[in-house]
């Protein structure tokens, strides 16, 4: 597998043109961002998120946590959540709470202080004043869907404006119970 030594030497860059070539941080000729571009497509160079990381301080990663995937609803939304983030370049770590008080705990005081995502995306959940502070600690972005957030912004569906639409639907096509 070739490295970014690999593909510097066959551009005739350095290491630090290729890292700006491929991240588009920085500034590079057009010519040496071609001969770089090529160069990785020669070799079949892959960008290893883990150095990229490191230099930059993102990881292309957004933290889902749900109550449960086996539920129709959430896996929806997990569902159109992972074709959003693959198209943008980014990855989902998903954490499936299962309703366990334990992996609940685990997910808001343990794994999303690893810092390993560049926000979280909590789905449906009701959470307490510690619970939320333990959310906003990680020092991420945090968007909701579904259900009050406070502080955080949060997409929900209008319940009783869907069933107005439902209702007004039937009804233009005559039905009256």
């Amino acid at each position: 597998m070739a490295g970014i030594k690999d593909v510097a030497r066959l551009a005739g860059v350095s290491t630090a043109t290729v890292s700006r070539a491929l991240s588009g941080n920085g500034r590079v000729s057009e010519q040496s961002r071609a001969r770089v571009l090529q160069a990785a497509k020669t070799l079949d160079f892959v960008v290893s998120s883990t150095a990229s990381s490191l230099a930059s301080g993102r990881h292309r990663n957004v933290g889902v946590v749900v109550p449960s995937v086996a539920r129709w609803y959430y896996s929806q939304i997990v569902d159109s959540v992972a074709a959003s983030l693959l198209e943008a370049g980014y990855d989902l770590t998903l954490y499936n709470l299962n309703e366990d008080a334990g992996h609940r705990d685990r997910v808001l005081s343990e794994f999303l202080l690893r810092q390993r995502c560049d926000g979280v995306i909590p789905v449906s959940l009701e959470l307490g004043r510690e619970e939320l502070g333990q959310l906003f600690a990680v020092g991420k972005p945090v968007v909701g869907i579904g259900g009050p957030l406070p502080g955080a912004e949060t997409y929900s569906v209008d319940d009783h404006a869907i069933a107005g639409l439902a209702t007004d639907h039937l009804i233009t096509l005559g039905h009256r119970r």
